[in-house]
Formats: structure tokens, C-alpha cells, sequence
């Protein structure tokens, strides 16, 4: 995922942010942790107002999401 998303951010010229907290607060994904770090990779971490790493902000997600579906302009 990390790669398709290097690739665009490439190809239509935007800059790339890791979130590299969203995806491992709940207790079934504690066991992985964040290391793309490790890599030398030109990107930056995502500020904390577009993370979703606690259980409000990602009911906040999961109902931002839902309502994307019924958008008919998107950008």
C-alpha cells in the first residue's frame, strides 16, 4: 500500500503523509507496530488533526466514510 501510495504522490506531484498511529491503537492490531521508519523514504508524518487513533475519532472515520458513499462530486 505504501508503494502505490509513494507512486502517486510521485506521479501527480502532492506530498505524502505516514500515519503511523491510526492502524495499531486498537488491541488486535497492538501485536504490529509502525516501521516504515526504517526505510529511507522521503515522506513526513501526518500532523495529529488527520489521524484517527482513538475509538471516537474512528467511529468519527467509519461515519465520514459512510457518508462519502452517497457523494456524487467528489474530488
Amino acid at each position: 500500500m505504501f508503494a502505490n501510495a509513494y507512486y502517486l504522490s510521485r506521479k501527480f506531484g502532492y506530498n505524502l503523509f505516514l500515519d503511523n498511529t491510526s492502524g495499531y491503537f486498537k488491541k488486535k492490531n497492538q501485536i504490529r507496530s509502525f516501521e516504515l521508519d526504517k526505510f529511507n523514504i522521503n515522506c513526513s508524518i501526518a500532523s495529529k488533526n488527520f489521524k484517527f487513533d482513538t475509538y471516537p475519532l474512528d467511529m468519527k472515520r467509519k461515519f465520514l466514510k459512510g457518508i462519502d458513499l452517497f457523494k456524487n462530486k467528489k474530488k
